[in-house]
């Protein structure tokens, strides 16, 4: 039997941490990383259509920002390039209720079609959220927005806050933010910002840190994609001597007598069958149910309840591709798309959000993309509906993301999706070439990100969720575990802290 003293289940980009982690601080360790699909990444993928070259498709996570001191430190030791967004130049417009707003009419919150009570007209919605929020949460004001090296202190806050005499934990965000604003004032909170999953009912200790790290700058993505973090960390970890298996999807977990686990793992070639000192499951909480564990006493294991405090969040990108930037001839429009360039239009149609993406090598012609959906929640339900894929992955067959062939939307998709962007600009535009869907609610990763349920000190759920079976080498870690989920920098944290308490490595950047 294959012999290895770690294994890292998963090489998204907390797994890839974990191998990195653990080979820079043990060379000598015998480390495995297992990959069911056949690339590294996990919910980090970028991908380069060769029509439009030079511009990289972000259909998982894209943005960091820089009190994400992790992963900054992690872009900056890779020599990672990163390109910082113009975001305090953004265009921003917006189709609500049927209503066509332009840049201007948001910034001066002019003809906005809700029935705002007269306190709360004429305030932008950046300022009606804000308002609430620091009206449920005074002693927030000093960390929104929030600098760089103020993201410890925000957390220190936020443990200890309470609202209406209870801990912040104990709220649900939504009714939380609700309660310091009209209805309608929360309807365009939520229909303007595009993601209502984040004004959900989910813990308001994690949602209001989510938030947090979102409203602070500057912000970035990676020039070569946000994929390139996992890679360049899998690339450390397999150049200091770890084994990379693509293609092997774990199954089941048993205990042996030596103290060991031995992992039962599929293959394109058959079953295997390694042993491992100590297994790391960096693995979304949805893949969890499906793997199989047997104990000391040879009786299967329940995995524990707590992860049923755990929320996945469904979330989608749907790019399509045009013959040219449309968006540069329409009026109060974006103009040309630069790296640097930050251009949202958000609307109550299940496309939730479009973001104009650029054209060929950043020009002002030729072949171009569109994020045309950038959607959460039911949202993403009504496309997944239209894809015959996400049928198959619920039956039992998910589709491995790891290459653009397999994500290409129908004819139908494509067709229904410009509709919606064409009833957005209110006219009519070329027709898309091609399209890509990526449904992140289906299996094998169950959620877009997660949030935790009210009434659950997180931190402490995490801890008492990291060693899931008392006789049993394997550990927990990664976003869906973490305070701050829903982000990269979550991720990092929460496998720094499993790795502290599980191995004594300790972080790199102090702290928990």
């Amino acid at each position: 039997m294959d012999k290895v003293d770690i294994a890292v289940v998963g090489a998204g980009v907390a797994g890839a941490y974990a191998a990195y982690r653990v080979k820079t601080q043990w060379p000598d360790k015998r480390v495995a990383i297992l990959e069911a699909s056949g690339r590294v990444g996990g919910r980090l993928w970028s991908e380069e259509d060769p029509d439009v070259p030079g511009v990289m498709l972000e259909l998982g996570g894209e943005t960091f920002a820089a009190p994400h001191r992790r992963v900054m430190a992690l872009v900056d030791a890779l020599g990672l390039q990163k390109t910082p967004l113009a975001t305090e130049s953004m265009y921003y417009a917006a189709y609500l209720r049927g209503c066509r707003l332009t840049p201007d009419d948001l910034a001066a919150a002019r003809s906005l079609p809700y029935r705002l009570p007269k306190d709360e007209q004429g305030k932008t919605v950046q300022t009606l959220f804000a308002d609430a929020l620091l009206a449920a949460l005074p002693g927030l004001a000093p960390y929104f927005p929030l600098k760089a090296d103020m993201l410890d202190q925000a957390v220190a806050y936020l443990r200890s806050a309470k609202v209406d005499g209870k801990p912040l934990s104990d709220h649900a965000f939504w009714p939380m933010i609700s309660a310091h604003m009209s209805d309608e004032a929360f309807a365009l909170v939520r229909d303007a910002t595009a993601h209502p999953t984040m004004l959900s009912a989910g813990n308001a200790y994690n949602l209001t840190l989510h938030f947090l790290a979102s409203a602070c700058g500057p912000t970035y993505r990676l020039t070569r994609g946000y994929q390139a973090l996992p890679v360049a960390l899998v690339d450390r970890a397999v150049r200091a001597g770890a084994d990379l298996r693509l293609g092997h999807r774990l199954t089941a977990i048993d205990h042996r007598s030596n103290g060991a686990a031995a992992l039962h793992v599929d293959t394109q070639h058959g079953a295997e069958t390694l042993e491992a000192d100590t297994v790391i499951l960096a693995l979304p909480a949805a893949a969890l149910p499906a793997l199989a564990v047997t104990g000391a006493s040879g009786r299967p294991l329940r995995w524990p309840d707590g992860l049923n405090a755990i929320l996945g969040f469904p979330a989608d990108k749907f790019f399509l591709l045009y013959p040219e930037p449309w968006w540069q001839d329409i009026p109060n429009g974006p103009g040309q798309i630069h790296p640097a360039s930050y251009a949202i239009h958000t609307a109550t149609l299940p496309l939730c959000s479009c973001i104009y993406w650029g054209a060929a090598h950043y020009g002002d012609s030729g072949p171009s993309v569109v994020l045309g959906s950038y959607g959460d929640g039911g949202a993403t339900h009504f496309w997944a509906s239209q894809s015959p894929k996400t049928t198959e992955a619920e039956l039992g067959h998910p589709v491995w993301p790891d290459s653009l062939s397999k994500v290409e939307a129908p004819d139908d998709m494509l067709a229904r999706l410009h509709s919606q962007i064409e009833t957005m600009h209110g006219t009519a535009l070329p027709k898309p070439t091609k399209g890509y869907f990526q449904n992140w609610a289906q299996p094998p990763y169950g959620a877009g990100y997660h949030g935790w349920r009210p009434f659950v000190r997180s931190a402490d759920m995490a801890a008492a969720l990291r060693h899931p079976f008392v006789d049993m080498p394997v550990y927990l870690g990664g976003e869906a575990y973490s305070d701050l989920q829903g982000w990269v920098e979550g991720a990092l944290w929460d496998m720094d802290r499993m790795l502290d308490a599980a191995m004594g490595l300790a972080p790199p950047l102090g702290g928990e």
